[in-house]
């Protein structure tokens, strides 16, 4: 907290030396921004100085922003690999006895999304990681002791579950926030690399503990771990918010209780109702409606196939290592972020790290993103019918390797989506990607209620080929968003382009 700090820290002028460039804007009686008592008028705003300001986060130095994205990054990783852990910690279990914890926790999950999107915008980054990650923790620790028959375990991993939203959805932003999106380019694949990845160490952790009480003590400490580091170490990298506590430090130091912030004032319930309804109002987008719907599709296969791996490698001696090779899949569309990166670079007419075009003067269309996917998409069925198919195989390692596809196909996909909401919808991109990870993650945890009854009805072969055909009517959608997704956007009320300034557009990223 000590780095927070020295960015908030403010050496107050005498009234009458206090430079009236200090402030950005002046306000008259009524509140209002007044250009014609500029000069006449003093003004009590607190705003930036330009967007070489040193206080926004995109003005850091390479290797603070950098650390700060390990941070991140890390906190989706522990949440990640909450998600699916109690499927190697439910050794003893069968059907939905193994089931019901992971498809709670996702259904939290999804839950959760809704009401964190808007938070983190009123109340700042930082505090939307510290406290759900704590508290995460904390419901991880009574798993611990809580025999797994036992209701208070589902209530518990369903708690954990609303608390991770906070993190997952909060991470891109901080993300958004830490520069341009050239910059993003290298910085969301670690994120979606991370959800991806995450979710199937998760299965490993729980195999290779001991016990059931072992598991949760296990994810007790990976997420206390994290909720420690944000607190300690992680600065608050929200504008709206490093305003707020600017003006704060200002009003403390000079007794002038007129200095305020742009976002205070108002109602933060009736800010949050707002916020909380838009995620809901954008499924009606037929670009959200459509990546909603592929990433269902994705993530029910993902969990889905956890009841097919503990079938297909029940007899090896630890189960959570068929894991390894989908966690290695997805980590290989991260090899497409560089290349990627220079050819945005090259694209915006870039002269050095911190001086590019805006993506709309450049002409970059956010459909430049979904190249990734175009290349991946068919690898997700592949290596679902892969699985399905060679589960009888004589050789171990048939079906193991199937899981390089699996991790690829979907690493590769969400990078795409995420990628590409954040840049068609700007600082809407959070309310659209909670409406599109609440869809998915929900989801995932209804169908995942019921799969083991599909397995043990239909076997193995013919459960998991019908997650394949699923799959299937993912492997098109690049390629129609990229053709039509252009015509889509012009038409939303969400649209990137409306109402941003030039700061909005390439620095600060939040919700008005």
């Amino acid at each position: 907290m000590e780095a927070l700090r020295q960015y908030y820290a403010f050496s107050p002028l005498p009234p009458t030396d206090r430079p009236k460039s200090h402030i950005g804007l002046s306000f008259s009686d009524s509140g209002h921004s007044d250009a014609s008592t500029k000069d006449s008028e003093p003004s009590f705003q607190v705003e930036y100085e330009s967007e070489s300001d040193p206080q926004l986060p995109a003005t850091w130095g390479r290797a603070y922003r950098a650390w700060v994205v390990a941070l991140a990054v890390g906190a989706v990783l522990a949440c990640s690999v909450g998600m699916a852990a109690s499927v190697g910690a439910e050794k003893k279990g069968h059907g939905v006895a193994r089931s019901a914890p992971t498809a709670l926790f996702l259904l939290g999950l999804g839950v959760g999304m809704v009401p964190a999107s808007p938070l983190s915008h009123q109340l700042g980054r930082l505090p939307l990681y510290v406290v759900p990650l704590a508290l995460a923790a904390v419901f991880a620790a009574v798993c611990a002791v809580s025999p797994s028959s036992q209701p208070l375990l589902l209530a518990m991993r369903f708690l954990a579950g609303l608390c991770s939203a906070s993190p997952v959805i909060t991470a891109p932003l901080t993300l958004a926030d830490l520069g341009t999106p050239i910059r993003r380019t290298l910085t969301i694949p670690l994120f979606t690399t991370a959800l991806v990845a995450g979710a199937a160490l998760g299965p490993l952790v729980g195999d290779l503990a001991a016990s059931h009480k072992d598991t949760y003590v296990a994810l007790a400490a990976i997420t206390g771990a994290a909720a420690l580091a944000t607190s300690c170490a992680m600065p608050e990298t929200c504008a709206p918010a490093l305003l707020r506590l600017k003006a704060l430090r200002i009003r403390r130091a000079t007794g002038d209780k007129r200095w305020a912030a742009p976002v205070e004032g108002g109602s933060l319930l009736a800010a949050q109702w707002v916020g909380f309804l838009r995620p809901l109002r954008m499924l009606a987008e037929p670009v959200v409606l459509v990546l909603s719907a592929a990433l269902a599709v994705a993530l029910t296969t993902l969990f889905n196939l956890t009841e097919a791996y503990s079938l297909i490698f029940a007899d090896m001696p630890h189960p959570g290592l068929a894991y390894l090779p989908l966690i290695g899949g997805a980590l290989l569309p991260l090899a497409t972020s560089y290349p990627h990166y220079l050819r945005y670079r090259r694209l915006a007419m870039c002269k050095d790290d911190e001086v590019c075009l805006p993506l709309d003067e450049a002409r970059i269309e956010p459909e430049e993103r979904l190249y990734v996917a175009m290349a991946t998409g068919f690898l997700l069925p592949a290596g679902v019918f892969w699985l399905a198919w060679s589960a009888d195989a004589s050789s171990i390692w048939v079906p193991l390797m199937a899981g390089v596809f699996i991790g690829t196909g979907l690493s590769g996909l969400l990078q795409a989506a995420v990628l590409y909401i954040m840049d068609a919808y700007g600082h809407f991109a959070s309310s659209a990607l909670a409406a599109v990870f609440m869809v998915g993650y929900t989801t995932a945890g209804l169908a995942l209620l019921g799969v083991p009854a599909l397995y043990a009805r239909v076997g193995i072969p013919w459960a998991t080929s019908l997650f394949a055909f699923l799959t299937l009517a993912i492997i098109p959608v690049p390629f129609v968003l990229h053709r039509y997704g252009h015509a889509l956007r012009a038409r939303s009320l969400y649209n990137a382009a409306q109402g941003e300034g030039s700061v909005n557009r390439t620095i600060v990223s939040f919700e008005k």
